[in-house]
């Protein structure tokens, strides 16, 4: 059994980084657990997170088994893509995702953390480069010619959103059913609505 949700923003949430918004945008979609809303903003203005986040470059052969697969299949999937600069690896991040997998109970309803500095992708039933790649999969239906968001992209457009440049993750074993549980948090975050076209790019 596989689940995979898009990232969920929340308005209260973006007051706390003191976003400011022009459009909002709802998308009602269905899933195996439900009906399910996502609200993407467009801004034209976005000022500094009053936190700070720090980022580490390493070598993959500095970092785990986990992190490193997973670091290195984003990045190789980004450099597929035009003008788009690779990740690097942010331990705060990656803490804030494992500790948000740790909660998480192996029920098999995926529910989005409530973080407004992080973009989110999740995955239930895939071991760690095959979430990314089926994260990254859905490029198969994404419309170069119309740019934006649809529920069959959400994955894909933050994996290789040009202006996200750090990434954390995050997993937890849910046993021979469920299989492997996987967070990966990112920022910035991506899937602004009216930003697509100058952060999705096309494939050299």
């Amino acid at each position: 059994m596989f689940f995979m949700i898009l990232f969920y923003l929340s308005i209260s949430a973006f007051a706390k980084i003191e976003t400011i918004f022009d459009i909002k945008t709802v998308v009602n979609y269905q899933t195996q657990t439900g009906t399910k809303t996502i609200t993407i903003w467009s801004t034209n203005t976005r000022s500094e997170p009053t936190t700070t986040i720090t980022s580490t470059i390493f070598t993959t052969t500095t970092l785990d088994d986990f992190t490193s697969k997973i670091l290195s299949f984003h990045n190789e999937k980004r450099a597929l893509h035009e003008n788009t600069p690779p990740l690097t690896y942010s331990s705060q991040i990656a803490e804030n995702s494992q500790e948000y997998a740790n909660e998480y109970n192996c029920n098999g309803t995926l529910i989005h953390h409530e973080n407004p500095l992080y973009g989110e992708n999740l995955a239930l039933g895939y071991e760690t480069t095959a979430a990314v790649e089926a994260w990254y999969d859905e490029i198969s239906f994404y419309n170069y010619s119309n740019p934006g968001f649809t529920e069959e992209t959400g994955h894909f457009t933050q994996v290789i959103w040009q202006n996200t440049t750090m990434i954390g993750c995050g997993y937890k074993d849910c046993g021979s059913y469920y299989g492997q549980y996987t967070v990966c948090q990112y920022f910035s975050p991506g899937n602004y609505a009216g930003l697509f076209k100058e952060n999705v790019k096309p494939l050299k």
